[in-house]
């Protein structure tokens, strides 16, 4: 996963809205997450995976960007 595993994405609750950031690293580990109002968010769905896996994607065509113009 290289350095985008420490890249971060937001996890929004359906139930209160609040948006948490966690590492793709750690939702890529991790079936539910729990927000803060405690409601459990089921987040290894197929459709869930192929947002994060089009995240990585355009993450990675970002740097790659960057590294041919000097940054």
């Amino acid at each position: 996963m290289g350095v985008l595993a420490d890249r971060t994405i937001e996890l929004k609750c359906p139930a209160c809205s609040r948006t948490t950031k966690k590492s793709i690293a750690w939702v890529k580990n991790n079936i539910t997450f729990t927000c803060a109002c405690g409601n459990e968010i089921r987040i290894d769905s197929p459709e869930f995976k192929a947002t994060v896996a089009k995240v990585e994607a355009e993450l990675k065509k970002q740097e790659q960007t960057a590294r041919r113009q000097g940054h």
